[in-house]
C-alpha cells in the first residue's frame, strides 16, 4: 500500500484517503480515493508485462482505443502522465484511470435497446479503417446471416427488423 501512496504523491493526484482492492486476476486493481477524486489503479503483474515487447503490445492496444475515441466510439482510457499511459514504479507497471461509477447488467436486465446499441457500435467499429500492427492471426469465417436473421425473427420481430434493415453495416 505504501507504493500507492508514493505513486499518488509523485504524480500530485492528491492525498490518499482510502485504498480498496476491488479486483485481482492476473493483475491487481485498486480503488483509490483522494480528497478531490476517486481513481482506479491497475497494477500489472510481472507475467503480464515481462519485457519491452509486452509493453509495446499494450501501448498499441491503447492507441487503438484512442483511435476509437477519435471516431466517436467511447472507450475508457487511462490518464496520461508526461505523455505516457504506463507508469513504471519500483519495477512494476501501473495504469491510473478516473473512477467511473457503473453497474454491470445481469443477463435478465439486458434490453433490446442495449443489444441494438451494442450491435450498432460493433458494426461501426468493424467499418472503421483503423490500422493495427498487433501480432494477430486472423481466420476468415463465412457467416450465414440469413440463418441468424431467421433465428432472430422467430425470437423477436423488432430485433429481426432492426438487424435486417442494417445488415449492410455488419
Amino acid at each position: 500500500m505504501n507504493t500507492i501512496y508514493a505513486i499518488f504523491k509523485k504524480l500530485n493526484l492528491g492525498d490518499v484517503l482510502e485504498i480498496k482492492r476491488v479486483d485481482s486476476n492476473q493483475n491487481i486493481v485498486y480503488q483509490v480515493n483522494t480528497q478531490n477524486k476517486k481513481y482506479i489503479l491497475k497494477e500489472y503483474s510481472k507475467d503480464a508485462i515481462k519485457d519491452n515487447n509486452d509493453l509495446k503490445k499494450r501501448n498499441k492496444q491503447l492507441k487503438i482505443s484512442e483511435e476509437f475515441n477519435s471516431k466517436g466510439i467511447k472507450t475508457v482510457l487511462p490518464l496520461k502522465f508526461n505523455g505516457y499511459y504506463f507508469i513504471l514504479f519500483e519495477n512494476k507497471y501501473y495504469l491510473i484511470y478516473e473512477y467511473m461509477n457503473y453497474n454491470v447488467l445481469e443477463c435478465y436486465e439486458v434490453t433490446l435497446d442495449n443489444i441494438i446499441t451494442l450491435a450498432t457500435t460493433l458494426a461501426i467499429m468493424h467499418k472503421l479503417d483503423i490500422q493495427s500492427d498487433l501480432d494477430c492471426q486472423y481466420k476468415i469465417i463465412n457467416i450465414d446471416f440469413d440463418n441468424y436473421l431467421a433465428l432472430f425473427k422467430s425470437i423477436d420481430n423488432r430485433l429481426y427488423e432492426t438487424l435486417n434493415n442494417n445488415i449492410d453495416k455488419l
